[in-house]
């Protein structure tokens, strides 16, 4: 399939130097879009499928697969630079004015990767148990409605999720999507081998396939890229520094991803809040952010990020030991016992988490670090878990609620619509004001590219868009 002219002009635009990835530098020696090559991806994360309504323990995995989702699947609509909803395969919807009753207009002529056409009816099955409160169906028109028992808001925002794409699973059990990739191989926690979707409704994208190796760790994929045997890897903090100071190239998100200390609910230690208190206040921040973060990222007070809320400097990210140290003598010498766990394959955690029991002994309490897997629903055996909090969207309010209902601090229910920053403020003044989560730092995802790389441009959610990169031919 011949390309869009929309994606002519993209393309051409490019070249011209309009529109270089966050962070890039300017591309020296501008060149023209050109089909072919494969695009090699290196990532830390196991990911055992790449399926839309699979959830994820730890956010490492569920960031790769955010990633990896909108290649292969397409939602009804997905988001633009502001996080306002734009068509994808709904060119259009209406909505009644108790917003209960929503009706989709599909994209006419959308297939699938195995050439099956995208009609009202598959939508509606592949998107039926994604809201309890609302019922999914095909209209006569073909039309994907959606009934909800009440006024539902936040649909479109819902439905601009990645976990929220549309698949449809063949009669051999494989699942295809719309996106602008197909999954040719897939070695579970191994490899995958995304190949060019010859039906894509945008026209075929420009790279003939995407080979991503997963479980690579960070210095082993640095030095792939270095070697030339990696177009585009994952940078850890620790990293960053001195990899910009060499001759490769960086990219780096938003801070989209919170760093922080979850107390357990109904474990000894996290029941008490001057023991909650004390940790939060005993934690040099600064120091773990200049020597082990090498100052990537931002000290953070609030969970929130400043870009996106606007007031996360009013939370203070200070140490204050003489405070921590004088609510550690009020304690009884049971409580001042603590574990703190996180996950095992994260080096950049364990690190961190062994610093802050250093802080933590300072103030007179006992941490001890524990390097353990949680599955979902499994009875915590540590009193805090140190997590990665994936920032999602870009309304203030949602992603607060999908923050704390991921570190499981509330039950998921939020209020309809957007919220005031002053509501969204008080929310998240009340949650920080028991210390029942303590934020640490709030990180970008840095990503390092080789110089076949060319129109790199993730989106301001940092979604990927490799459907518009290239790759220039390798040398011989």
């Amino acid at each position: 399939m011949r390309r869009t002219l929309f994606r002519s002009v993209a393309a051409i635009s490019c070249a011209l130097g309009a529109g270089a990835g966050a962070f890039l530098p300017p591309a020296h020696g501008a060149s023209r879009p050109r089909y072919g090559g494969t695009l090699r991806v290196k990532v830390q994360a196991h990911l055992d499928a790449l399926e839309p309504r699979h959830l994820l323990a730890e956010s490492r995995e569920q960031t790769a697969a955010e990633k990896l989702l909108p290649l292969v699947f397409d939602r009804l609509v997905s988001r633009d630079a502001r996080g306002h909803p734009q068509p994808q395969l709904a060119t259009s919807w209406t909505q009644d004015a108790a917003y209960q009753h929503w009706e989709f207009r599909l994209r006419p002529g959308a297939k699938f990767s195995d050439g099956t056409l995208l009609t009202a009816e598959i939508a509606a099955h592949a998107l039926e148990n994604s809201f309890a409160a609302c019922k999914a169906s095909a209209s006569a028109a073909e039309n994907v409605v959606f009934d909800c028992a009440a006024s539902n808001y936040d649909l479109l925002q819902d439905l601009a999720e990645p976990r929220n794409s549309i698949s449809r699973r063949t009669a051999d059990g494989t699942l295809t999507g719309t996106g602008p990739f197909r999954v040719a191989e897939w070695q579970a926690k191994k490899r995958a081998l995304l190949k060019a979707n010859e039906n894509d409704w945008r026209g075929r994208p420009f790279l003939d396939a995407v080979e991503v190796e997963m479980g690579v760790m960070p210095r082993e994929q640095v030095v792939a890229l270095e070697l030339g045997k990696a177009d585009v890897i994952e940078i850890v903090p620790e990293d960053a520094r001195r990899v910009s100071r060499g001759t490769l190239r960086t990219s780096a998100s938003l801070a989209n991803e919170l760093l922080a200390i979850v107390f357990q609910p109904g474990r000894p230690a996290a029941v008490d809040a001057r023991v909650r208190e004390a940790l939060a206040r005993s934690i040099d921040r600064a120091a773990i952010h200049a020597v082990l973060l090498q100052k990537q990222g931002e000290l953070a007070g609030g969970l929130l990020p400043q870009w996106l809320s606007g007031y996360a400097f009013l939370f203070s990210p200070g140490q204050d030991l003489a405070r921590s140290r004088e609510l550690v003598a009020a304690l009884p010498a049971a409580s001042r016992k603590l574990t703190l766990e996180y996950a095992p394959g994260d080096s950049m955690a364990g690190a961190i988490a062994e610093r802050i029991a250093v802080n933590a002994r300072d103030a007179g309490l006992a941490l001890q670090t524990l390097g353990q897997t949680r599955v979902n629903g499994q009875t915590p055996t540590a009193d805090a878990r140190l997590m990665r909090l994936h920032i999602e969207g870009l309304e203030p309010g949602r992603a607060l609620e999908r923050m704390v209902t991921a570190a499981m601090l509330t039950d998921g229910k939020h209020a309809a619509g957007p919220l005031a920053a002053e509501v969204v403020y008080a929310e998240e003044f009340n949650l920080l004001e028991g210390h029942q989560i303590i934020p640490l730092f709030h990180l970008p995802q840095i990503y390092g590219l080789s110089a076949r790389v060319k129109n790199w441009s993730p989106s301001t959610a940092g979604e990927w868009r490799l459907g518009e990169i290239w790759v220039e031919a390798e040398r011989r």
